[in-house]
Parts: C-alpha cells; sequence; structure tokens
C-alpha cells in the first residue's frame, strides 16, 4: 500500500482516539475503513447524480474544518 500525506483536524484525531479505544481497533484499519465506507458513499451518489455528489463532497469537507 502507499501511504497518502492527509492532515486531520484535532477534532476528527480525538473521534479516531476515541472509536480506537471503543472499538479496540489500530488507528490504520479504522482509518482505511472510514476512507472506504466514505468513498463507496461518494461513489453512490455520484453514479446518480453528480451535482449531489458534488454538494455532498463541498459540505462535508467544509464541516471538516469546523
Amino acid at each position: 500500500m502507499k501511504q497518502i500525506g492527509v492532515q486531520h483536524p484535532e477534532k476528527q484525531l480525538l473521534q479516531i482516539s476515541d472509536l480506537m479505544d471503543c472499538l479496540g481497533a489500530k488507528q490504520s484499519d479504522l482509518v482505511r475503513a472510514a476512507m472506504y465506507l466514505g468513498l463507496n458513499q461518494i461513489k453512490e451518489v455520484a453514479a446518480r447524480d453528480k451535482e449531489s455528489a458534488q454538494e455532498l463532497l463541498a459540505t462535508t469537507a467544509f464541516k471538516v474544518m469546523q
């Protein structure tokens, strides 16, 4: 696998840490699963309506930075 350089806001790091503790999961497994699930959701929306997928992406990207 190839690493990608992604910086996460502090809020996401705390959520990752909480889920790791709750589920007894490794950070890499949790983040990998979250990315997989999120990408699948975006692909499903894009298959139905590209504009809706673009809106979902923009809205979610904005929320993440809050």
